[in-house]
């Protein structure tokens, strides 16, 4: 258990990162969001993706530093981005 300057610290941080989280699903569902993430190319919806690091600051800050758990979540982030790209757009339209 840290100092309480550091408790303070910790979750002022993740309060950020909690908003800053909500603020990109609201952002992700609006459709100028939608018609731009479904017309990049694979290879850029992944570049992309890659730079969230929210894995690594969530294991930095709320898990005491697990950072094979951070990378497992990383790792299964772009494995989903790699997957959703090879069902293709037709097999993602029909199953809304």
């Amino acid at each position: 258990m840290g100092t309480p300057h550091e408790t303070e610290g910790t979750s002022g941080t993740a309060a950020l990162m909690g908003a800053d989280l909500l603020g990109s699903v609201w952002a992700n569902v609006t459709p100028s969001a939608t018609r731009w993430c479904h017309g990049q190319e694979p290879r850029e919806r992944l570049a992309f993706s890659a730079l969230d690091l929210h894995p690594f600051l969530g294991a930095a800050l709320c898990r005491d530093r697990e950072w094979r758990f951070a990378l497992g979540n990383y790792a299964y982030l772009l494995a989903s981005i790699v997957q959703v790209a090879r069902v293709g757009p037709t097999a993602r339209a029909g199953s809304g």
